[in-house]
């Protein structure tokens, strides 16, 4: 306790009274989120005859998705007060964090019959990941976002068994490439092509590699060109016309 004692004193002291929650022997809900986006639910029931969530107590833990039915009301409420928690933790106009958890307790049921939740803890230091490196895309795209730049789009993952490849054509630098060196539109063109159950990535014309080239094109279904000509740097501009009859 002596230890202790120098988080208790004063008005820095950091001990949050909370009144206790019996139904935390229902368990807790433990909000995953990155950023703004929740990405898991973890339900966390304590041992029988126990109270604590922590796993080290012999706690279970289950994952659902953020969407799942059962937790329907719990988000629905969450959501709605997500765009108020950084002001009333008296932090306006910073962004959230980055990587946090938010736990829930079941509170007392209203006089309709619904659950009522209490918030536990806010967590961004110490949010329970061990190994995820699945999420290393949205983190990295939350991080951009919270810089205040704009996410790329990322090429979604190729159908197993598609209809046929339909690349997208483009020509290496130019004043109408984003940072990744795409123009903004090729990435989101793909994966409308990649959604409908078709391969399709970007491949560069450059003229050194043209009969290369020439070789994917004619094991496509049909391609798009997306270049302004003004912004190529080759010294052959291939035209849509050049494409067709060439090749």
């Amino acid at each position: 306790m002596k230890f202790c004692k120098k988080y208790l004193d004063g008005e820095n002291g950091q001990l949050v009274d909370q009144k206790f929650l019996p139904r935390i022997v229902e368990g807790e809900v433990r909000v995953f989120m990155i950023g703004s986006q929740p990405m898991e639910l973890i339900h966390k029931k304590p041992a029988e005859g126990g109270i604590s969530a922590t796993m080290s107590s012999g706690a279970k833990y289950v994952k659902y998705p953020p969407d799942d039915a059962k937790f329907a009301l719990l988000m629905s409420k969450f959501k709605a007060d997500l765009p108020n928690l950084m002001k009333s933790l008296d932090l306006e106009g910073q962004p959230l964090p980055l990587i946090w958890t938010a736990d829930f307790i079941l509170g007392p049921k209203t006089a309709d019959g619904q659950d009522t939740f209490f918030v536990g803890e806010f967590n961004c230091s110490c949010v329970g990941i061990i190994k995820q490196l699945s999420r290393a895309v949205e983190v990295g795209m939350a991080a951009v976002k919270n810089c205040g730049g704009e996410p790329l789009a990322i090429l979604k993952e190729q159908p197993k068994q598609p209809f046929g490849k339909i690349p997208i054509i483009q020509c290496k630098g130019g004043v109408d490439k984003a940072r990744n060196g795409h123009r903004p539109d090729t990435i989101p063109i793909c994966n409308a092509l990649i959604q409908l159950g078709w391969h399709s990535e970007p491949i560069f014309y450059t003229d050194n590699m043209r009969l290369r080239f020439a070789s994917t094109l004619k094991k496509a279904m049909a391609t798009f060109a997306v270049s302004t000509p003004a912004s190529t740097t080759v010294s052959r501009r291939a035209s849509s016309t050049d494409f067709s009859t060439t090749w």
